[in-house]
């Protein structure tokens, strides 16, 4: 199977946006302890923006997730 780095980049940013919300946690609060920007994550959970590894590292700590397991629920995530 080829991956499509558009449809990627979609399903991560839907995963963050459903973690967050399902936690009942606000953008900002995941900015102030991640030091990412609020405009940057909010284009993340759009699908606008492309990850770097050091900021799934963070966003999976946060969420108390393996970085293994943050990438398997994009994975199995369905749009």
């Amino acid at each position: 199977m080829v991956a499509n780095p558009i449809e990627i980049r979609q399903k991560l940013g839907r995963v963050v946006s459903e973690m967050r919300k399902s936690r009942g946690i606000s953008q900002q609060q995941i900015c102030d302890y991640t030091g990412l920007s609020q405009k940057y994550l909010s284009d993340l959970e759009n699908g606008k923006r492309n990850i770097g590894l050091d900021t799934v590292v963070c966003l999976a700590n946060y969420f108390n997730i393996s970085v293994g397991d943050f990438f398997l629920e994009v994975e199995h995530y369905e749009i």
